[in-house]
């Protein structure tokens, strides 16, 4: 019920956003349509546990609490890159596919950035809809800790970069 509500209130605030920003500024409505998205998400989600006590990360069900839960479905080593894919149960029951790949410094002893996008067919559907996903949101922390703890070279690079950083 909620994730619908969401949706249409961001279909509806972008709809009218289209409405009234010239199209040769499209670069920068998008930039808007993202980061007020991205408000909406996060704002729904806090509303969401503050009232409910679950969110789309957790859900009490009978006095227990579920967390939603990660699966690391693949990762590829391709140089300088490395590719995962991240699937997510939600406590719903849906379920959530995010590419994340991490890019590294041509060495490969260090992460130089990360990229994180929701595989969904509703980039088709809804018109401008943006599936990256933010590293610093809440949604991609959670994502990045998951692959972290999951996959052996990435912990052991980030330590690495880490243990450089603080010497």
């Amino acid at each position: 019920m909620i994730e619908k509500l969401r949706e249409e209130l961001i279909n509806d605030i972008i709809s009218e956003l289209d409405k009234s920003v010239p199209a040769h500024l499209s670069d920068e409505n998008n930039e808007v349509h993202n980061t007020i998205t991205q408000i909406i998400v996060d704002t729904f989600d806090d509303y969401e546990l503050k009232v409910t006590g679950s969110n789309r990360f957790n859900k009490v069900e009978d006095s227990m609490v579920q967390e939603a839960k990660f699966e690391l479905v693949n990762y590829k080593l391709r140089g300088t890159l490395t590719e995962y894919l991240v699937r997510l149960h939600d406590a719903d029951g849906e379920v959530v596919d995010y590419h994340i790949t991490d890019y590294y410094n041509k060495d490969v002893n260090e992460i130089t950035s990360t990229k994180i996008w929701e595989l969904s067919d509703k980039i088709l559907k809804i018109p401008n809809y943006n599936a990256d996903v933010k590293n610093d949101s809440r949604l991609g922390k959670k994502i990045l800790t998951f692959i972290t703890n999951e996959h052996f070279y990435r912990n052991d690079v980030l330590e690495s970069m880490y243990v450089k950083e603080n010497s």
